[in-house]
């Protein structure tokens, strides 16, 4: 969802626009998030025991409510040291402790923040004495890539499969299919797994793991040594997961691991915004998970303190077509806002031209200079249709 701000332009599709017109800015807007949160945001940060799913709309304050979940549980004599925080970036990682230790007034408490991946090598780190020059990088994985498709001189494996192949590789890790049970269209039947095969034994002989790996060995350590596995539950007894609808079947089966006995999971996410399929992740994870912890308590965060009244209601009748999804009625705190109009183009050149003029015309009657736009876009190939017009209009910009 939109954050409230200057007129703000955001490609949805090759060719459709959404224009939020002369929307108000932030500064503008009430401060109406009460200091200890709403009803709904309480109910999740004082949780204290057992597994909890905290469905979280954009906007809705999951941030301020993983961060003071943590302080409770700290108030309620669970040892720092007992508390994991999963996340799945790096920076985020590194933003929701600052926000933590913020909240604590700098005072020192050992929680551990971390992806899965900084995590789970953690594991490995201790059992299997890694360092971090056993992680191999890109460059290398498609050099190994491309001696295992020497070996197969009668097939026709080019440089244009290597992508493909790391890509089914990594498919077969991250859901922990069977390499023999799984089969590639573009290959014959049968060579995918000795193509597997012969990856993971240059990966061994060099002593070297990929991110995919760190899950996968993560799993079979914990899953075959009973002892390594009662260190670590011993170790993180409190678990709280972050975008919990980006978690793939490997992750999840790691934390299922951890968390037990207690199972004090505290997962927070919202499936309305789940966009990583094509790297792995499972929304129905979050969908199921009630199912497979009966004793889950739930909550939906459902106020917006991010956006107009406006954006939030047209982005929950355009979510609400999805079919597999839990239902859920978002609201902003702010006034509606100015109305959104939405333009559809019979072609990308056209709606090129459109933006172009748009913000031409706004310059050109001084109501804002061409630094005060940003233009979003999907993938960088959806600018090809944009910049030589945005060139031939003599518009500056930044790409």
């Amino acid at each position: 969802l939109l954050p409230t701000g200057s007129e703000t332009l955001v490609f949805c599709s090759p060719l459709s626009i959404i224009i939020p017109l002369e929307a108000e800015t932030v500064d503008k807007l009430p401060a109406t998030k009460d200091a200890e949160g709403n009803e709904a945001q309480r109910q999740a940060i004082h949780h204290m025991d057992g597994p909890m799913m905290v469905l979280a709309g954009p906007g809705s304050g999951k941030t301020f409510v993983i961060t003071r979940r943590i302080r409770a549980l700290i108030e309620n004599k669970v040892a720092p040291e007992n508390i994991l925080v999963i996340t799945f970036t790096k920076a985020s990682a590194l933003e929701m402790q600052q926000r933590f230790l913020s909240l604590m007034d700098q005072a020192y408490a050992p929680v551990s923040f971390g992806t899965f991946h900084a995590i789970y090598f953690n594991i490995l780190k201790r059992a299997y004495h890694y360092d971090y020059s056993n992680i191999i990088t890109e460059k290398e994985k498609r050099i190994f890539m491309r001696q295992v498709a020497e070996r197969f001189p009668e097939e026709t494996i080019d440089d244009s499969w290597v992508e493909l192949l790391l890509a089914a590789i990594s498919k077969v890790k991250n859901e922990g299919i069977v390499p023999k049970e799984y089969s590639v269209p573009y290959l014959p039947e049968g060579l995918f797994p000795e193509i597997y095969h012969c990856y993971d034994q240059l990966l061994r002989q060099y002593k070297k793991i990929d991110f995919d790996d760190m899950v996968l060995l993560c799993y079979e350590l914990l899953k075959n040594d009973p002892e390594e596995l009662a260190l670590w539950q011993g170790i993180y007894k409190y678990i709280l997961i972050d975008e919990f609808q980006d978690i793939n079947q490997m992750q999840y089966e790691v934390i299922k691991m951890l968390a037990l006995p207690e199972n004090n999971l505290f997962i927070v996410g919202d499936d309305d915004q789940s966009i990583y399929g094509f790297r792995g992740s499972k929304p129905q994870i979050m969908l199921h998970f009630p199912e497979e912890y009966e004793n889950c308590r739930q909550v939906v965060l459902s106020k917006n303190y991010r956006s107009t009244g406006q954006i939030v209601d047209h982005a929950t009748k355009l979510i609400a077509n999805n079919r597999n999804r839990y239902q859920k009625q978002l609201e902003s705190v702010h006034e509606k806002g100015r109305e959104i109009h939405v333009t559809v183009y019979e072609d990308k050149q056209t709606q090129g031209r459109k933006i172009a003029g748009w913000m031409k015309n706004k310059v050109e009657s001084g109501e804002y200079c061409y630094s005060d736009f940003a233009i979003i876009i999907r993938t960088n190939a959806g600018a090809r249709s944009l910049l030589p017009v945005l060139t031939e209009e003599s518009i500056p910009y930044i790409f």
